[in-house]
């Protein structure tokens, strides 16, 4: 299927009592790029699990939509 290459673009954390990451993501799937997103999570494998879904989120709703219904939405960028 599609090859889907994801940017971390930054990660910081939490001023919270318990240890906590933010982190901005966008994923390009082909030539189609999402638009930057937050994703919260605990730990690096938790990190990973979370972006393994929403990666399979993209490509399914990528796949589901054409692209200018999805630029109208505002779910991409190009």
């Amino acid at each position: 299927m599609l090859g889907c290459t994801v940017t971390l673009l930054e990660s910081t954390k939490l001023p919270l009592p318990w240890d906590l990451y933010q982190a901005s993501i966008q994923v390009r799937c082909g030539n189609i790029t999402s638009r930057i997103f937050q994703l919260t999570y605990k730990d690096g494998t938790e990190l990973r699990r979370k972006l393994e879904v929403e990666v399979t989120k993209f490509k399914y709703i990528i796949f589901l939509y054409p692209q200018e219904e999805l630029r109208r939405r505002g779910i991409i960028v190009s």
